[in-house]
């Protein structure tokens, strides 16, 4: 089993009773197409600790529930506690439909946002594993994204604590960071790692690239065999003999409620000092966390002195950055300073389309903000701009190839948003725009390619006409439509194409039977279900 270090991090949930049918086929579902580490509750039946599953939700980038009709109708701690927590904290959340005819039921019970279903009925519905590797793209960071994250930072801290002391940890984290001047140093802790007597691989490679070690300090740190006192703390030390660059900022953290019960929540240092299984028995220099002034001078003058490479303050870095916040790559998760710095990269005179892109996506999925369509719309707009503004730039195809690609596909993007929204006009007319611009993609991506973008485009154009009950302009996309694939499935007859092809017959088909026409409706239907069964029977042969 790989190490969970480093990946992002999913949260599953179900009804307790689902579990078992569940968990075997969600999680290797994401895990086609994410690199990631799911998480759960090995007693999804327990009462829930509150303060408990908020930490452990602080640390997570998704959330995941498998919904059944038990889910919805009977009492369990996922639907009740672990949902409205994840839409408090503007999580995104990933509800999956394990029985058909939920998703209306899940927008009325739980929440208003997107659902995917696994086993769909309608033929003519994006597929499942489609709908799902989209939706993940979108929200996780992927491997290489990831390591451009972490290059991004200026230096690495390296923090220690204890772990029965990981919220005073976090504590410190955001202590730090709240000078802007320091969002750009890394805070690694092995917050998933259980370390043994011989120093974990990734501790070590974490220990040696950070400059400077903080430490949450509590009386925990007086207790027998905590590995803090007996071998971080003493590297630590170690190193500064060798290196004088390298800083140690040990911090006394406590809260009022620590003191509950009578304890005194101030480390001991007499006590520490007559400890006999430590080789340092004394915390030097050790400082206040409620005495900001001396703490911020100290973390000043360290983090100054170990700065690596000058912030270069582009709007990719800063993309790269809020990214970090985003998804807690090597900082903690700060929705409020992710929002802040994506959106100044998206802003920027001359600006990060990919902080653009990501906006409208944590705007549509509730990432990091509240869902909000109106919001995600504006930004897709404003991506569709930068986009057009990008290839209209330099009339050569080889100067610019690639962005009217990515301007086709931010129309189609918006006009489904458009579409959701209940904004069928508009989703109509973005439609028919990126229909135009099918025509000047021929030099970019070739006349195959090009074909099936405009076959693409006017099944989902005619699906608009059919909604607004503007059946005449509807049936002639889904026949042009039609008529594009017959042309592929001739020439390529690949199963992509031929699968296309049947779903353009089903759009006719009900086009048919919702005029009335059962004679037609069969027709087309008919043509579709051949299709069908030809794919399905040369899935099952051998060979």
């Amino acid at each position: 089993m790989s190490s969970p270090e480093g990946k992002p991090r999913v949260y599953f949930s179900c009804h307790p009773a689902d579990f078992d049918l569940a968990f075997p086929l969600i999680p290797e579902d994401i895990l086609r197409h994410v690199n990631c580490a799911v998480w759960y509750d090995t007693d999804p039946a327990a009462a829930p600790d509150r303060r408990e599953l908020e930490e452990v939700l602080d640390e997570m980038q998704l959330v995941v529930f498998a919904v059944t009709s038990r889910f919805l109708y009977e009492e369990n701690r996922a639907r009740n506690t672990e949902l409205p927590l994840a839409l408090e904290k503007h999580m995104p959340i990933l509800p999956i439909m394990l029985e058909n005819g939920l998703g209306y039921k899940f927008s009325n019970i739980c929440a208003k946002i997107q659902v995917v279903s696994k086993y769909a009925a309608d033929p003519t519905a994006t597929p499942y594993e489609e709908v799902l590797a989209t939706f993940l793209h979108a929200v996780l960071i992927g491997d290489e994204l990831a390591e451009k994250v972490r290059n991004a930072f200026d230096a690495y801290v390296f923090l220690s604590y204890r772990k029965k002391d990981r919220r005073h940890a976090r504590r410190l984290m955001r202590l730090i960071h709240e000078n802007e001047a320091y969002e750009n140093i890394a805070i690694w802790f092995d917050e998933f790692l259980v370390p043994g007597e011989g120093f974990n691989e990734a501790i070590a490679d974490a220990f040696e690239k950070s400059s400077l070690f903080a430490m949450a300090v509590t009386p925990h740190l007086e207790e027998d065999g905590n590995y803090v006192m007996r071998v971080e703390y003493p590297m630590a030390r170690d190193r500064v003999k060798k290196d004088s660059k390298f800083a140690i900022v040990p911090v006394e953290m406590y809260e009022p409620e620590d003191g509950e019960e009578g304890k005194d929540w101030r480390i001991n240092t007499k006590k520490l000092r007559q400890h006999g299984e430590f080789r340092y028995r004394k915390i030097c220099r050790l400082r206040n966390e409620h005495r900001r002034p001396q703490l911020d001078s100290v973390f000043l003058r360290a983090l100054n002195r170990i700065a690596k490479k000058e912030n270069d303050g582009s709007p990719q870095h800063r993309f790269f950055i809020g990214l970090a916040y985003l998804n807690g790559i090597d900082v903690e998760t700060n929705y409020e300073k992710a929002l802040k710095l994506i959106r100044a990269a998206a802003e920027a005179e001359d600006p990060c389309m990919e902080a653009t892109e990501k906006l409208a996506d944590m705007y549509l999925h509730g990432d990091g903000v509240s869902y909000d369509l109106q919001e995600a719309m504006q930004w897709q707009e404003t991506l569709a701009a930068q986009y057009l503004r990008a290839y209209t730039k330099d009339h050569d195809p080889d100067a610019h190839k690639g962005f009217g690609t990515l301007y086709f596909k931010s129309l189609l993007k918006l006009s489904d948003i458009q579409r959701e929204a209940g904004k069928i006009p508009d989703a109509v007319g973005t439609a028919r725009q990126a229909l135009t611009f099918t025509d000047r993609l021929l030099e970019e991506v070739g006349i195959r390619e090009q074909e099936r973008d405009r076959a693409l485009l006017l099944n989902r154009l005619g699906s608009l006409y059919r909604k607004q009950k503007e059946y005449a302009a509807a049936e002639d996309c889904f026949i042009k439509s039609c008529r594009i694939y017959e042309r592929q499935a001739r020439e390529i007859g690949t199963r992509r194409v031929r699968r296309d092809l049947s779903v353009s017959y089903e759009h006719l088909g009900d086009l048919r039977r919702e005029q009335k026409d059962p004679a037609g409706a069969e027709s087309y239907y008919s043509k579709a279900e051949k299709i069908r069964e030809e794919l399905e029977k040369e899935a099952s042969s051998p060979g």
